[in-house]
């Protein structure tokens, strides 16, 4: 067990940071026009990685450092205590610049009734500020995220938004402070949890962007012991899956009269030419998705002992 107040995740200083909501900068396209947006955005500047959007919300957390993040073609100074928080497909870098400032960010990705939350370094050796991944159960947040989310948008009460959206930060943040005091628990049931939340997560994005490292990563397991897990609950490779994934939301898309382009960038690919060559590698699988009324693969996921 762990030792009263140590955290696996957080050294004391940055947990102090995460406990004091005065010291919390909210940032959003929520939350203009505010007092931190624009007056407080830097000047884009150039161009300087590739942006990017999907149909879920992510809240960047920085914790060490300066760096500046572009959303929305505005360039933000994250100092300590920012939180960016990323509307649903609004657009955003899509990494960091190689040239970038250190500094030590948490991503939370939320999508389905969990949170993905991975830690981003960058010039920093402390021990803390180890990449490290983990999966957050929204029901344990003790907040209605997707419900607060949704009065978010309901409303042109820019006070109240601000109140539901540290709500949302303050549930979730509790929760991940919680998960660095517990020891990692590998039973039959929490794994399973995770390939049925990791499935989602690749089911709404559409397959894109996605890494066995990362997805391992943020299961909290292995490469090695993750494949083997998820192949014997699926019945397939990782890869296999995420291809299935893409195929089924570009012949949704395509279906909704979506050009080729606008799927490309929704989707990550680089341009039209590699999506063009993306789609006449699987054409076959794709005319099959659009001709036909495919049951999700969740739902057709064997569920073995």
């Amino acid at each position: 067990m762990p030792q009263p107040h140590h955290n696996r995740l957080f050294d004391t200083k940055t947990l102090e940071l995460l406990q004091d909501c005065r010291r919390w900068r909210l940032v959003s396209t929520l939350l203009t026009p505010g007092p931190e947006t624009p007056s407080e955005r830097q000047s884009s500047g150039p161009q300087r990685v590739p942006s990017h959007s999907h149909p879920f919300p992510e809240i960047l957390l920085a914790l060490k450092g300066n760096a500046s993040y572009r959303v929305a073609g505005c360039g933000i100074r994250c100092v300590p205590g920012t939180a960016l928080i990323i509307d649903d497909n609004v657009s955003h870098d899509f990494g960091y610049p190689p040239e970038c400032q250190p500094f030590w960010h948490i991503w939370l990705r939320i999508s389905g009734d969990h949170v993905f939350a991975k830690s981003v370094c960058e010039g920093y050796a402390a021990a803390h500020a180890d990449p490290w991944g983990c999966l957050l159960p929204l029901a344990e947040t003790g907040v209605d995220f997707w419900r607060l989310w949704g009065d978010c948008h309901a409303t042109a009460d820019l006070a109240l938004r601000r109140l539901r959206l540290q709500t949302i930060l303050g549930g979730i943040l509790s929760r991940l402070i919680e998960e660095g005091t517990r020891t990692s628990n590998a039973s039959p049931d929490t794994l399973g949890k995770s390939i049925e939340a990791i499935i989602r997560y690749i089911e709404d994005g559409g397959g894109r962007e996605f890494s066995l490292d990362e997805i391992a990563h943020l299961a909290g397991y292995s490469k090695y012991y993750f494949c083997r897990a998820f192949r014997e609950r699926t019945g397939m490779v990782l890869h296999e899956f995420i291809n299935r994934s893409r195929v089924r939301k570009v012949s949704s898309w395509l279906a909704e009269g979506r050009s080729r382009k606008e799927i490309a960038a929704l989707l990550g690919f680089a341009g039209s030419a590699s999506f063009s060559r993306w789609c006449r590698k699987h054409r076959n699988l794709i005319a099959v998705a659009r001709n036909t009324s495919l049951v999700p693969e969740k739902d057709r996921i064997r569920n073995r002992a």
